[in-house]
């Protein structure tokens, strides 16, 4: 039997196409390493927040860093969408425990953000940072149904609580802009 030219090349690319989910699989080691550059990137903002006055170059420096975590929070959750089941139970202890440094690092953030009210005020941004912090809080609650549809059952009411706090942080958030 006698190739044409397409036959070869399509058979490398379903090859490769019959491969691709192996590669493309997260492991627990991805998924810790993108959420530890989302709470990097929400500390950066965090001092970025402590230092902004209103004026014109902190708002681009503010926007920035917004967009940075916005980011960043696309991709680490791209990792725990596209993840296996993480049944290890170190695995597990090592994704909460970053799981919740990043919560903390959210929750000061939030904080932060919520008490520059005046400020926003100031620089006619305040629907700009209420519209983000909306926008954050869908993430929060995406980054939450897949942290449930990965993790063990029995490891939920370690995510439950900070995520109900984390909530209640961004509705606080949001109040205190309003």
């Amino acid at each position: 039997m006698k190739f044409t030219a397409p036959a070869p090349l399509s058979l490398i690319l379903t090859l490769l196409c019959a491969c691709t989910d192996v590669v493309w699989a997260k492991d627990a080691s991805t998924v810790i390493s993108g959420m530890d550059n989302l709470r990097q990137s929400v500390d950066s903002a965090h001092s970025v927040f402590e230092s902004y006055d209103g004026g014109w170059l902190k708002s681009l420096e503010l926007g920035r860093a917004v967009w940075d975590v916005y980011s960043s929070t696309k991709s680490a959750r791209g990792h725990w969408d596209s993840a296996p089941p993480f049944d290890s139970h170190d695995d597990v202890a090592d994704i909460l425990a970053t799981y919740h440094a990043m919560r903390s690092s959210i929750s000061d953030a939030m904080t932060l953000a919520g008490s520059k009210g005046s400020v926003y005020d100031k620089s006619g941004i305040r629907l700009m940072v209420m519209g983000m912090m909306q926008m954050f809080e869908n993430e929060r609650n995406e980054f939450q149904n897949s942290a449930r549809a990965k993790i063990p059952e029995s490891f939920h009411d370690d995510i439950a609580g900070p995520v109900a706090n984390l909530k209640t942080e961004f509705q606080n958030a949001m109040k205190a802009l309003a």
